[in-house]
């Protein structure tokens, strides 16, 4: 792992961790390397709410965060705690290197509440959209 060359300390997480523990661990670290698709990307929601960078090596993984278009393969604006390395082993060997030299807890806490202020906060219409689907039945 690059990281490792880095000397930048990292944990693998596999199987299954309790909220608490998984929580925990978000607190704990500044960057989320995404290991697969992440379609809702939910964890990816709570790794920035705890300070955190996301590393993709591609866009498609997750397009869920995309700002401009939402939508498998896009190429639109991403968030500023996200960085798609485009699966290049050089450009992800120095965006940890700049990460490692300029990485920021309070920083990435408020690009997040700028950026994706409703992953933050919540939406109460979008909230209030889904709920009706789930009662009507369009979804399970």
């Amino acid at each position: 792992m690059e990281a490792q060359g880095l000397g930048i300390p990292f944990k693998v997480l596999h199987g299954s961790s309790s909220m608490r523990e998984i929580r925990t661990i978000y607190r704990s670290c500044s960057l989320y390397v995404v290991a697969h698709c992440e379609p809702i990307g939910l964890p990816i929601c709570e790794v920035q709410a705890c300070g955190g960078i996301i590393l993709t090596p591609y866009a498609r993984w997750c397009h869920a965060h995309d700002l401009e278009t939402p939508e498998p393969g896009c190429n639109g604006r991403w968030p500023q705690n996200f960085i798609v390395y485009n699966n290049d082993r050089q450009q992800l060997v120095s965006e940890l290197n700049r990460l490692k030299r300029d990485y920021n807890t309070e920083t990435a806490l408020e690009n997040v509440k700028l950026d994706q202020a409703n992953f933050h906060r919540g939406n109460a219409t979008e909230l209030a959209h889904f709920v009706a689907m789930v009662e009507d039945a369009t979804i399970h």
